[in-house]
């Protein structure tokens, strides 16, 4: 983790209010009602301080943040074995609010297919994966691998500021195995050899090279497709989604830590693979979403999912 400013106190959450999201920001609630600045800035200290005390309370270890019905071990392995199940089974949704529990799930509306293709789509959270997910999960037939349609499926996760990071850990373990021994998402589809997409944030090359190489090992030929969106952008698309949710994902892991990091890895990439004229991508591809619809920046190598936005050029 890289540096994080400290926004629960109000004079931090004011200077990044002012300093770090567009000046000309007009900020509403969940009923449209315009918020002034002091409100908004009292929202962010006091959602930053729920966070910051909550981040080690996550369900997956602590039952006293467990609802009642599903706080014993044997329910707790229940209702993961079931949103495993609802994640492989169950279909996609056009809007991922409507993913609850006995609702939507990873799978394309499309036939899905065994072709052993992977795409990690990266880019910084709100930047807008959601709409360039669907798109690719249907041209090729793929299952959606996103901790973040897990967590809508836990009990804990809906009508809190906090939700989203109590299940965090959680969502994680039954969507890509990490800490679990339990049936995951991820150890199912790679096990048949099925396309699957996994968005992410990706601002550590290491770690995006190693989910890479692993699915190499396993056959699969990966793209690496990046959503380019500036972090101030991206920070108060954040802080707006949060105003009409009450679901708070740090403004400063956004700004700070994750940074303009997403789009840097792809750079990097792309400059390998154009001085080796070879990589151990398939290809690699860049879309921006700055504007009203994903756009085609840039691609290299052959078939990278970037290139179905060129239509939007």
């Amino acid at each position: 983790m890289g540096y994080e400013r400290q926004l629960a106190a109000e004079p931090a959450a004011e200077h990044f209010l002012k300093n770090c999201i567009p000046s000309d920001v007009e900020f509403k609630d969940s009923t449209g009602r315009v918020l002034s600045l002091k409100q908004v800035i009292k929202k962010i200290r006091d959602a930053q301080l729920l966070f910051d005390h909550g981040e080690n309370e996550a369900t997956m270890w602590d039952r006293s943040q467990r609802t009642s019905e599903y706080s014993s071990h044997k329910k707790r392995e229940e209702l993961r074995a079931l949103i495993v199940a609802e994640l492989i089974q169950k279909e996609r949704l056009d809007n991922d609010e409507e993913i609850e529990l006995g609702t939507g799930g990873g799978r394309p509306k499309n036939p899905v297919r065994s072709d052993r293709v992977a795409v990690l789509l990266t880019g910084l959270p709100a930047s807008g994966k959601s709409s360039v997910v669907a798109k690719v999960a249907e041209h090729i037939g793929a299952y959606v691998v996103d901790p973040d349609y897990a967590k809508r499926k836990f009990p804990e996760f809906d009508g809190t500021t906090m939700g989203a990071s109590l299940v965090h850990a959680e969502s994680m373990a039954v969507t890509l195995g990490k800490e679990y021994e339990g049936i995951n998402l991820w150890q199912a589809l790679v096990d048949g050899g099925i396309n699957l997409i996994r968005p992410m944030v990706g601002d550590e090359q290491s770690k995006v090279d190693l989910i890479r190489d692993d699915l190499i090992a396993l056959g699969y030929k990966v793209h690496l497709t990046t959503i380019e969106l500036d972090r101030e952008y991206a920070s108060e698309r954040a802080l707006h989604r949060f105003l009409k949710t009450d679901r708070y994902v740090s403004l400063s892991y956004i700004f700070d830590d994750c940074a303009n990091d997403s789009s840097l890895v792809y750079y990097r990439a792309r400059i390998d693979a154009t001085r080796k004229d070879k990589s151990a991508w398939t290809s690699v591809g860049i879309i921006s979403t700055a504007g009203a619809v994903p756009r085609y920046v840039d691609s290299w190598g052959k078939d990278n999912p970037a290139e179905l936005f060129r239509e939007a050029e």
